[in-house]
């Protein structure tokens, strides 16, 4: 069984990620917890691992996200900018294995069904995804 989060902890870990993880982490967080409430994961437990996943694979996933683009950018590589798909099938991939790790985790954590996990797994992970999309987007819009 995986050990509570406590808030002091998460606290903890926003601060060591920097802003613009932190804000990343938020997100996941505020839409991915009420997704997976409204997939039937609605127990303290069922929430905190939720919450213990996201905490693993996020911050990992910027990490990542970061790393190639600084690694692009050593190898003498035109920027993200400058091939317009690159960026978006490197989060796919990355997301993919994401939703994996994450499939995986939730469902040793919980004892529940892997195809329910999986399945709360890629819907939560979608959405998250989905708004952070909508939000980038949005935010680029403003002037």
């Amino acid at each position: 069984m995986p050990p509570s989060i406590s808030f002091e902890l998460a606290i903890a870990i926003l601060f060591l990620l920097g802003l613009e993880a932190s804000a990343s982490l938020i997100l996941t967080l505020a839409v991915e917890v009420p997704v997976a409430a409204m997939m039937g994961l609605r127990r303290r437990r069922e929430i905190a691992a939720v919450v213990c996943v996201s905490l693993i694979t996020n911050p990992v996933l910027i990490w990542l996200t970061y790393s190639l683009g600084v690694l692009q950018y050593e190898l003498g590589l035109a920027p993200w900018e400058a091939h317009p798909l690159r960026f978006p099938l490197v989060v796919a991939v990355l997301e993919v294995v994401v939703v994996l790790v994450e499939w995986r985790l939730l469902t040793w954590a919980l004892a529940k069904p892997s195809r329910q996990m999986l399945l709360v797994s890629a819907v939560t992970n979608a959405a998250s995804v989905l708004v952070g999309v909508l939000l980038y987007f949005g935010l680029q819009a403003i002037p």
